[in-house]
């Protein structure tokens, strides 16, 4: 998992970056997968001020199923670090962690 500290600002060339690699790579449909699912929504956290972040880890912590989808999933290396980094991994898993259970369906 990629972990960004707070004060690195979003920057276009990272976007540039990011679209590059994502073009350029052989393998089709990236974004489909968990990568890219995982990349997009990076970009969105960074995009996002603290209050908007704690407000959609919050929305997210509501959801029926988080202890059993999201909590129970997290790595001990992240559930016992900060609340930003469990808040980070629980926004950047809700990207592709609803993409999994509807496959095991």
């Amino acid at each position: 998992m990629v972990v960004i500290s707070n004060k690195l600002k979003f920057k276009s060339p990272l976007v540039v970056l990011l679209s590059c690699s994502l073009i350029f790579h052989p393998a089709p449909l990236y974004a489909w997968s968990q990568g890219g699912h995982t990349i997009i929504a990076l970009v969105a956290w960074l995009q996002l001020d603290p209050q908007t972040r704690t407000k959609a880890v919050e929305l997210l912590k509501q959801h029926e199923r988080f202890q059993a989808d999201f909590a129970a999933l997290m790595p001990p290396s992240v559930s016992g670090g900060t609340q930003e980094l469990k808040g980070q991994w629980t926004f950047l898993n809700a990207a592709y962690i609803p993409r999994l259970l509807l496959d095991a369906q």
